[in-house]
């Protein structure tokens, strides 16, 4: 991990997003491993919602894509639905960086911008591959679910904490997703490859990690109250919801589009199954 930015402004000592100069100064002397181990949240989170966190960045869907084993309606079906995501992610940013300025005027939500690019990334490629989103982009019910809890936890009268936790989690979930595929040094289809480029990007990752240090310094605040608990809470729900999405893309049916349980009926997911053996 690179050592975090210095930021360039400050905000008041008694604010919870308080950012001191000489704290910034003093951590970008900090050697990695060091700075590695300050957000300490995120590594507890991901401890404690192991199963959702790996469900998400570890899932099938990855090895599906490396092997070319996606067919032309699942392709689809997942651009569709992470773009029209995407969609809602930057309206909740919107949202989100409101809610940022209104306690600290200083200080920019670091991932909007990041969101914005993304959206126009992945609508442009939606397009180029024959997709019209004003048409098209229906989401999936997982899809749905998931743009529900981001409206939701980005809406204007949301906490602080649960706002920011939902656009930082979901975009470090697809970072860490795509990072962890490249990395397994198994060919990605040229198609994946564009894709992964952008999300995998440098500036994703310093916004993330920009991220990081309001939500860490948010939940040291004595402020903070019970937000530390929903953020958490949002966190993993972020992780399921997306997950279910790529299960959807993989468990679709090829010939119906109608998702296909692991017990051979079509029309549920195995969450869903009511068969003996998945109970």
């Amino acid at each position: 991990m690179q050592n975090r930015r210095q930021r360039s402004s400050s905000a008041a000592a008694s604010s919870p997003f308080a950012l001191q100069k000489k704290e910034d100064q003093e951590q970008d002397t900090i050697p990695n491993v060091l700075v590695e181990k300050q957000v300490r949240f995120v590594d507890n989170w991901i401890l404690k919602y192991h199963n959702e966190w790996s469900g998400l960045t570890l899932n099938t869907f990855y090895q599906d894509l490396s092997k070319c084993a996606l067919s032309a309606p699942q392709y689809t079906r997942w651009l569709l639905d992470i773009t029209s995501t995407s969609i809602a992610v930057v309206e909740g940013a919107k949202r989100t960086a409101d809610i940022v300025r209104a306690s600290v005027p200083d200080i920019e939500f670091p991932l909007l911008r990041i969101a914005t690019e993304d959206a126009r990334f992945l609508t442009e490629f939606a397009i180029l591959w024959g997709l019209d989103i004003n048409s098209d982009a229906r989401l999936s019910s997982p899809g749905a679910r998931l743009v529900q809890l981001i409206e939701a936890s980005t809406a204007p009268d949301a906490p602080p904490a649960v706002a920011i936790t939902a656009i930082w989690a979901y975009m470090l979930a697809t970072w860490q997703s795509w990072e962890l595929c490249c990395s397994r040094g198994e060919p990605i289809p040229a198609q994946f490859e564009r894709i992964a480029q952008h999300i995998t990007r440098k500036d994703t990752f310093e916004g993330i990690d920009e991220t990081e240090r309001i939500l860490d310094r948010l939940f040291k605040s004595p402020e903070v109250g019970d937000q530390f608990e929903k953020a958490g809470k949002t966190f993993e729900e972020i992780a399921r919801r997306s997950a279910a999405v790529l299960e959807h893309t993989t468990l679709m049916s090829d010939e119906s589009n109608i998702p296909v349980c692991t017990c051979g009926r079509k029309g549920h997911y195995p969450g869903q199954c009511t068969f003996k053996s998945h109970i």
